[in-house]
């Protein structure tokens, strides 16, 4: 899948997701989302952009939330 990324911002967004599993799926438009075989990637990108706010309190996840906000909803 074609990524909406540069190399050093996939660095950066890497150790911002803390290598969490499927957190490239925030950054393309070629996945279907509204299938329900990624539940599974919905159910764990949302509960790592609940959770790593109060984990990592010096890291911004805003633009996450919004991403996914705009692919998941």
């Amino acid at each position: 899948m074609r990524l909406d990324l540069t190399c050093p911002a996939y660095l950066e967004q890497l150790a911002l997701t803390k290598g969490t599993f499927w957190w490239q799926y925030l950054f393309t438009d070629e996945v279907p989302f509204a299938d329900p075989h990624f539940e599974t990637i919905r159910t764990g990108l949302g509960t790592m952009l609940d959770r790593f706010p109060g984990l990592f309190p010096a890291w911004h996840y805003t633009d996450l939330r919004l991403r996914f906000a705009a692919r998941f909803s």
